[in-house]
C-alpha cells in the first residue's frame, strides 16, 4: 500500500512536531507593547486592594490632551512596560459624565484628568500625580511603588 508508512509511527514523521513544539516552548515570551488598563468598577477595586499587587488608578478623558499624550509615549514605553510588571492598571473614563464618575472622583479627591494614584500591595497610595507624567518618571513611580520602603522621588 502507498501510504503503509502512515500508519505506523516513526519517529521521523514526529520530529518536525517535536521540533515545532519545543521551538516554541524556547521562544522568549512577547512582551506587551503598552501597559493593560482595565476599567475601572467598585468590583475591580475591590479586587486590587485584595489581589496583594501594587496598582494604579489612572482618571483620564478623551478629551484630554495631556492623558492621549501618555497613552501615546508613557505607557508605550519599553520601560515603563517593565516596571509595570506585577501592577494591575485601572482606568476611569471621565469622557462622559455620569454620578458614577462623579463618586469616583469625589471617593478619590480627583480634581480633573489626568490624575493618577500609585498604590502598593498593601493597597496604601505611595504616589499621586496630576498632569503628564514623562516615561522615565512614570517608571520611577512603578518601581518605587512596588519597593518595599517608600522612596523619596524628585517632583512627585
Amino acid at each position: 500500500m502507498i501510504f503503509d508508512c502512515w500508519r505506523r509511527p516513526t519517529l521521523l514523521r514526529a520530529a518536525p512536531v517535536v521540533l515545532t513544539l519545543a521551538l516554541l516552548a524556547a521562544a522568549p515570551a512577547a512582551r506587551a507593547e503598552e501597559l493593560h488598563w482595565e476599567p475601572f468598577t467598585a468590583d475591580t477595586y475591590r479586587e486590587a486592594v485584595r489581589g496583594d499587587i501594587p496598582f494604579v488608578i489612572e482618571f483620564t478623558a478623551e478629551w484630554c490632551k495631556p492623558c492621549n499624550e501618555m497613552k501615546e509615549r508613557t505607557f508605550k514605553d519599553p520601560a515603563v512596560i517593565e516596571a509595570g510588571e506585577g501592577f494591575r492598571f485601572l482606568r476611569v473614563d471621565m469622557t462622559k459624565p455620569s454620578p458614577e464618575i462623579r463618586s469616583y472622583k469625589d471617593s478619590f479627591k480627583v480634581p480633573g484628568a489626568p490624575t493618577l494614584l500609585f498604590f502598593d500591595a498593601e493597597a496604601t497610595e505611595r504616589h499621586r500625580r496630576i498632569g503628564f507624567i514623562p516615561p522615565e518618571e512614570f517608571a520611577d513611580m512603578l518601581r518605587d511603588t512596588s519597593a518595599p520602603e517608600p522612596v523619596e522621588l524628585e517632583g512627585a
